[in-house]
């Protein structure tokens, strides 16, 4: 059985009307999507930056053990 009694009907009303002040309208909707591309362009370039870093130090790596190799070679023929 549904009351209709206006007693019950108007703070259920308010209620709702309070409720639907904190609903996403398409606008905020559009702002996160955006915040989102954003993130995701960032993310990208991080990526592109960790993979260059990672090239350089393979290549000191190679050339420190290189350098060092030559070092130890030396050493060893001159006693």
């Amino acid at each position: 059985m549904v009351t209709r009694d206006p007693e019950t009907v108007e703070p259920r009303l308010s209620r709702l009307e309070g409720a639907y002040e904190h609903v996403a309208t398409k606008e905020d909707v559009a702002n996160v999507r955006t915040e989102v591309a954003n993130v995701r362009t960032e993310i990208a370039d991080l990526r592109t930056y960790i993979a260059a870093m990672e090239s350089r130090l393979i290549r000191w790596a190679v050339g420190g053990m290189g350098v060092g190799f030559a070092i130890m070679t030396a050493v060893v023929k001159l006693t």
